[in-house]
């Protein structure tokens, strides 16, 4: 049977870790998964996911090297024709495995597929989206903007996902790092992902280089997982707001052409005064 690589980082998620492990074994019918957790230094007992699953690699980094260089790392090992990357605070649906990877096999263009994406409650996730613009940073799936006005034409403009509901996959320019799959070819093509994003905007830069390689990106909404959104930023939140708002910036600095890099210093201090914003709600 085939195999395929499964990387998930962790980060002081180790709970549920442990149930997105048996959610993927539970799926897995027609493949073998082949399991690689990378451990950002956890402090709950990350060493327990070994004693709990003997067959998976575990990878215990001394230091939060950061998603990137983690998901780097724990591919190196790896050779599988398909990747999986996902978060630790996501369950595979009954289905996933299957529905995604024909998109592979359908389409020999597809370099990254994104699935549906379902919180808690059941509802869609802004999982599939265009490339960031300026509107994206005023409009983003967690910006006060978007709490305020949630069903805005802006928002469901960026999110391509919001207003597509067939079956069937379509092309998206990025989808989200929270649970994605990647034809290796690809993933090789551009040399995994940028280790300048520690954490956050990962995704954006890894789905824009895949597709300047020549690469399609699609989503296919027949394939689902679970999410509950953030819980290792949950145990440092503020140094989680620095790291999206930084990684962010980074972002348009590095993919920003021609006139638009004149608006670089504009862009550095309009998301600075957003993070130092976001912080003091947070302390309230």
């Amino acid at each position: 049977m085939q195999t395929v690589d499964i990387v998930i980082v962790n980060h002081n998620s180790t709970d549920f870790a442990v149930k997105a492990i048996e959610s993927i074994k539970s799926s897995a019918r027609d493949f073998v998964p082949n399991i690689v957790v990378a451990d950002n230094a956890s402090i709950d007992h990350p060493e327990r996911l070994g004693d709990c699953f003997p067959d998976i690699r575990l990878l215990l980094n001394r230091e939060n090297l950061g998603y990137s260089k983690a998901i780097n790392m724990a591919l190196a090992g790896c050779s599988s024709p398909y990747v999986v990357v996902m978060n630790p605070d996501t369950i595979v649906l009954n289905g996933f495995f299957g529905d995604v990877l024909k998109t592979f096999e359908s389409d020999r263009n597809v370099g990254v597929a994104g699935p549906k994406i379902l919180d808690p409650a059941g509802s869609t996730q802004g999982s599939a989206r265009k490339f960031p613009t300026a509107w994206s940073y005023a409009f983003g799936r967690t910006s006060p903007l978007t709490k305020l006005y949630p069903n805005n034409s802006i928002t469901r403009r960026e999110f391509m996902c919001f207003d597509h509901n067939g079956d069937n996959p379509i092309s998206v320019d990025w989808v989200s790092g929270a649970c994605m799959v990647i034809r290796r070819k690809a993933f090789e093509d551009v040399q995994g992902f940028d280790e300048r994003f520690f954490l956050y905007w990962e995704d954006t830069d890894f789905c824009e280089r895949i597709r300047k390689a020549g690469w399609e990106v699609v989503y296919n909404p027949k394939a689902e997982i679970k999410h509950i959104v953030g819980m290792s930023s949950r145990t440092k939140p503020l140094k989680s707001i620095w790291h999206f708002h930084h990684s962010c910036y980074k972002l348009f600095e590095k993919h920003s052409k021609g006139p638009m890099r004149l608006l670089t210093p504009l862009v550095f201090w309009a998301l600075a005064l957003r993070c130092l914003y976001v912080i003091q709600l947070n302390l309230v």
